[in-house]
């Protein structure tokens, strides 16, 4: 069951990007919002580097299994 939401999600999110450039957006109020799909390509790799980011501080700031032994 995990296996396929997870099949499932990377499914969704990976076609999130082709999408959006046959999407109608409003008038953009930025230079980058009408850049299609930019949005979603960053909020991926900021979601990815912030995983990465947690991961390494969690290597070296969590505490042994008989820390409180």
């Amino acid at each position: 069951m995990e296996k396929t939401l997870r099949a499932i999600f990377f499914i969704l999110a990976g076609l999130s990007v082709p999408i959006g450039f046959f999407v109608d957006h409003h008038p953009a109020l930025f230079w980058w919002h009408s850049i299609p799909s930019l949005d979603a390509a960053v909020g991926g790799l900021g979601t990815v580097l912030l995983m990465m980011i947690i991961k390494r501080i969690a290597s070296f700031a969590s505490k042994k299994e008989d820390f409180y032994d």
